[in-house]
């Protein structure tokens, strides 16, 4: 299995707006869509990056106020499957016991 790489936003790029606003159009006429002025791409770029940090602080904060339950759950949840789990192994030694039990009869 691949190790989890987050992801980094690279601030570098922020501090050229041309750069940035490069970055954010490339492979895009934004002509074609309304931003054809510098003014006006940059008002994307600002866009785009308030966007990116709303959403980070908004991930984390979810993640932060849910992260206590949603551990216990997947403890009590990890418990409930250990314990079926050796319930299981249980009857089937049980059930092995009665079959040995029922061959000797024959």
């Amino acid at each position: 299995m691949a190790s989890y790489t987050p992801y980094q936003y690279n601030t570098a790029i922020i501090e050229d707006d041309n750069n940035l606003a490069h970055h954010v159009s490339a492979g895009v006429d934004m002509s074609v869509i309304g931003f054809d002025s510098v003014d006006k791409q940059n008002q994307v770029v600002q866009l785009f990056c308030n966007a990116h940090e709303t959403t980070t602080a908004t991930v984390k904060n979810y993640i932060d106020l849910n992260i206590t339950g949603i551990t216990e759950f997947m403890n009590e949840t990890f418990t409930t499957t250990i314990h079926t789990q050796e319930a299981l192994k249980e009857e089937v030694k049980s059930l092995r016991q009665i079959v040995e039990t029922q061959a000797e009869l024959l």
